[in-house]
């Protein structure tokens, strides 16, 4: 399991941003109150979805709000 990733915010979309890393770009779902946070060099925690036909990776600012999830 992902539980955080750090690296550069280089696209903000709707429900989600591109976090790249070690040049991997990973589209990450983030709460939509809290995407104009994400801006810079970033650790966002994740929580891991794997399912047979999508991988998904939801994103929080704290640890704090990921255990909320």
């Amino acid at each position: 399991m992902i539980l955080s990733i750090t690296g550069m915010v280089t696209h903000r979309g709707n429900g989600y941003i591109v976090l790249t890393t070690g040049g991997i770009g990973y589209r990450i779902s983030v709460p939509e109150e809290a995407l104009c946070d994400f801006v810079g060099e970033r650790t966002v925690y994740t929580h891991e979805t794997i399912r047979d036909d999508v991988h998904l990776l939801f994103g929080f600012d704290s640890i704090e709000a990921l255990e909320l999830f």
